[in-house]
């Protein structure tokens, strides 16, 4: 575990957090693949926070990411798609927070938009999940809709932190 982050503020760069979060394992490159999926969520945090930096996929047609949860890394909710379906040659930026993801159940927020160029802003809308999962959240996990893998570039992250 690291602690990341010293300021109130969010470095631009993507490489650290707000004040106050750790860092849970290792980022998950997003390299070719059908799924990434973060496990064994310890349960000492009060909520997550998904950091989602260039993620894509390699099929020839528009596919949308989406997110899973489970209470055991082996039980998962019907897949959500996390946004609008967008082609291969998007990157996906944004963040997923999970407030209070030890309890039964909750709604997750999510807005990722596709950024081509550095300083750009964009409004990508928002999609909210509803969740029930009685013992709570220890795993989540992403794929892509179809039959599209991860961007075998290695160039998008997943990084998951506790707060």
């Amino acid at each position: 575990m690291e602690y990341l982050g010293s300021a109130l503020t969010r470095k631009t760069d993507g490489l650290d957090a707000f004040a106050g979060m750790q860092q849970i394992g290792s980022n998950l490159a997003a390299a070719s693949g059908g799924n990434a999926a973060f496990t064994g969520i310890p349960a000492r945090f009060s909520h997550l926070l998904v950091e989602v930096l260039g993620i894509g996929h390699d099929n020839g047609s528009t596919q949308s990411l989406r997110l899973e949860l489970s209470p055991d890394g082996s039980t998962w909710t019907a897949p959500f798609n996390v946004g609008a379906a967008v082609a291969a040659s998007a990157t996906l930026y944004g963040d997923i927070p999970i407030l209070g993801y030890r309890r039964g159940a909750g709604s997750i927020p999510i807005a990722l938009g596709s950024i081509a160029a550095d300083n750009t802003a964009l409004n990508s809308g928002l999609f909210a999940m509803q969740w029930r999962i009685s013992t709570g959240i220890s795993a989540i996990r992403f794929s892509w809709t179809g039959s599209a893998n991860f961007d075998a570039t290695g160039a998008g992250l997943f990084k998951l932190h506790g707060f």
